[in-house]
């Protein structure tokens, strides 16, 4: 989980959780600390996802329990999630809203445009986040497509190479 804060507002991207290591003796699932963002004062407007790995969506419906904002991901993204809801019998009252490549959100004072990535799970973006005070890309694979049956970034979210 990251989280990107303007002026009080919090933009929040992926809410995974970590597997236990071998020194955890008798815990299940390592979850994101979200008090900080529970404070008063603080607005979150929304959860962005990058991709559907564990450790990128799997804290979201303990998170959700206690922040009623729209989430936003791919349709895969979405899909893998949904069940997890459904478990913790709060996929009714989810805000579920898909994006695609290219799309962009604004959200308060973040515009959140999503850019093709290559990763070891389809479906999954960067994000190119435009603040107040500049622009934030908030990625963790290859962002340019190696494969040449995938198009590259024309949405202008990344640099020309060099």
């Amino acid at each position: 989980m990251w989280a990107l804060e303007w002026e009080g507002q919090f933009l929040v991207v992926d809410a995974g959780l970590m597997f236990p290591q071998e020194d955890m003796l008798g815990i299940d699932l390592v979850l994101p600390d979200i008090s900080y963002l529970l404070e008063g004062g603080r607005k979150v407007l929304g959860i962005f996802l990058s991709h559907g790995h564990e450790d990128h969506i799997g804290g979201l419906p303990y998170a959700l329990k206690k922040l009623n904002v729209p989430v936003y991901g791919t349709r895969l993204t979405l899909g893998l999630v949904k069940p997890k809801l459904k478990e913790h019998r709060i996929l009714r009252e989810a805000d579920l809203r898909e994006v695609r490549v290219g799309d962009s959100v604004q959200l308060g004072p973040f515009r959140v445009e999503t850019v093709a990535v290559c990763h070891s799970i389809p479906d999954a973006v960067a994000l190119a986040i435009q603040t107040p005070v500049g622009r934030v890309l908030h990625q963790r694979f290859q962002a340019r497509p190696r494969s040449s049956r995938r198009p590259p970034d024309r949405h202008g979210a990344l640099p020309p190479p060099g």
